[in-house]
């Protein structure tokens, strides 16, 4: 098994580690089904991009869904053609030894299920965050939207309208 998948627990992280809607950097993540799995974890944005999603971050996100990777492909694709959306890519790292093993349970749930997990972000706009484990980096970066700087890590693609972002 690559350790590195265990959600990239270095403390020396390349990027900004983002803060949530109430200016938190920590970040609780609750997958609700057959076994309720939590986890508290950082995101970290690698790209230059100055593009604020602090206001949409709830410090709880709570799966709304999970979707097929060509769904997703498709909605992020038709989301970001009209100019109105904007896609913000940010690492996932795990604080905490008990947060890589719930996340390891995660990504082999849903990996093994061929899913990606959808949460709601803040606010009434429909922005969306996408958690994508390494197993299906190359079908999205196949759609030239998105990019990842780790293969090993999971990332976390937030969808939010451009008017929002800006600041």
């Amino acid at each position: 098994e690559d350790l590195n998948h265990a959600g990239d627990t270095s403390r020396g992280d390349r990027g900004h580690r983002i803060r949530g809607a109430l200016g938190g950097d920590k970040f609780r993540i609750e997958f609700l089904g057959s076994s309720k799995l939590v986890f508290n974890s950082a995101f970290y944005q690698e790209d230059n991009l100055c593009a604020s999603i602090s206001q949409h971050l709830p410090e709880t996100l709570i799966q709304k869904g999970r979707s097929k990777i060509e769904d997703v492909k498709h909605f992020l694709t038709e989301k970001l053609k009209g100019g109105r959306w904007r896609v913000t890519c940010l690492r996932l790292t795990m604080l905490t030894d008990k947060d890589v093993l719930m996340y390891k349970a995660f990504y082999k749930e849903f990996e093994s299920m061929e899913r990606i997990a959808m949460f709601k972000l803040s606010g009434d706009s429909g922005s969306k965050l996408f958690l994508v484990t390494p197993k299906f980096h190359s079908a999205l970066k196949r759609t030239g939207l998105v990019t990842f700087g780790h293969k090993t890590s999971t990332y976390a693609i937030a969808l939010t309208r451009t008017n929002e972002t800006d600041t």
